[in-house]
């Protein structure tokens, strides 16, 4: 199914945001295909940005992690303008 997604998006040339916390290498084994696994990472990387997001998690933060986070987009936003997101997390630092 993930195949067939992801080639229609490629044949019609229309965008696509895939996160991932799996590195592209281990695609194969979680598919439990590796010919599939490797089509689609082929179909994805052929016209990609990948952005790789280092720090703290959004996820599950803790109190500190939190106002570190905050402290950061704010800092982000005086910086930059406001994000156009009404998430935060939606806003990439």
């Amino acid at each position: 199914m993930l195949f067939h997604v992801i080639n229609d998006r490629y044949r019609k040339k229309r965008a696509k945001i895939l996160t991932t916390h799996k590195p592209l290498s281990v695609w194969g084994r979680l598919l439990h295909d590796d010919d599939l696994a490797d089509a689609i990472v082929d179909r994805i990387l052929e016209r990609c940005r990948m952005l790789t997001l280092d720090g703290l998690s959004m996820r599950t933060p803790s109190t500190s992690d939190l106002t570190t986070q905050t402290d950061a987009l704010l800092e982000y936003a005086v910086d930059n303008g406001p994000c156009e997101s009404s998430a935060a997390q939606d806003c990439v630092l």
